[in-house]
């Protein structure tokens, strides 16, 4: 009797013994296109999100009458309005330049997001819509300027008459002013001698050269 219970605890023993899984079945699945996302996808996503539209440089010599210049958000090339000498060459990629010279019912118009230096000779300057740096050397009677300034390095340097700089919503800038005028300003912070900001400051202005009246207004 005893050796019959042995016997059949071993039948029974060898009907429940674990059979180790097929090694084919042990390897790992091979992820799918939906399954996984590709090395470096998350890291290049995020810095497309981090990265900042960029600027197109152009650097502009216009002589002749009022300069009229328009930059415009909704045009990728320059090109010249109404009666006017000008020559335009480059790309968008690699920069433009503008040379030439415009009448008194002419307009240069310009993209909006750009790295401008401008030369300019003329009896009047007027630049609006400009959202990115300037660069301007002009001897002209009055000037008018209205943008965007919120990063990197601009400088006005003139002999003329009378300047009028309006700091369109969104700037953040400091100017630093060495021409001995009248200034006056509107809605800027009075950070020191010859310096007010709008903003905490994060691009900086110098104006410079011999001017009657400088008049900044933040908007």
């Amino acid at each position: 009797m005893l050796l019959d219970a042995v016997a059949a605890a071993d039948d029974q023993s060898e009907q429940t013994r674990v059979v180790p899984v097929d090694e084919e079945q042990t390897e790992p699945v091979e992820a799918g296109p939906d399954q996984a996302e590709p090395a470096g996808a998350a890291a290049t996503t995020a810095a497309a999100n981090d990265a900042t539209p960029a600027r197109t440089p152009i650097s502009a010599t216009l002589n002749g009458g009022p300069i009229l210049i328009e930059c415009r958000p909704d045009i990728d090339r320059p090109y010249a309005d109404g009666p006017a000498s000008v020559r335009i060459d480059g790309d968008a990629a690699t920069g433009y330049t503008v040379d030439g010279s415009v009448g008194d019912d002419s307009a240069i118009v310009l993209p909006a997001d750009i790295d401008l230096r401008l030369e300019g000779n003329g009896s009047h300057c007027t630049l609006s819509g400009i959202n990115g740096t300037l660069g301007a050397a002009l001897n002209v009677g009055d000037i008018e300027i209205e943008g965007r300034l919120a990063a990197g390095e601009s400088r006005i340097e003139a002999n003329a008459g009378d300047l009028q700089l309006r700091l369109l919503s969104g700037s953040d800038v400091e100017i630093i002013t060495t021409a001995p005028a009248d200034i006056r300003t509107d809605g800027l912070q009075h950070i020191g001698r010859g310096r007010w900001a709008v903003g905490a400051g994060a691009a900086t202005c110098e104006v410079s050269g011999n001017l009657g009246t400088i008049t900044i207004t933040a908007l």
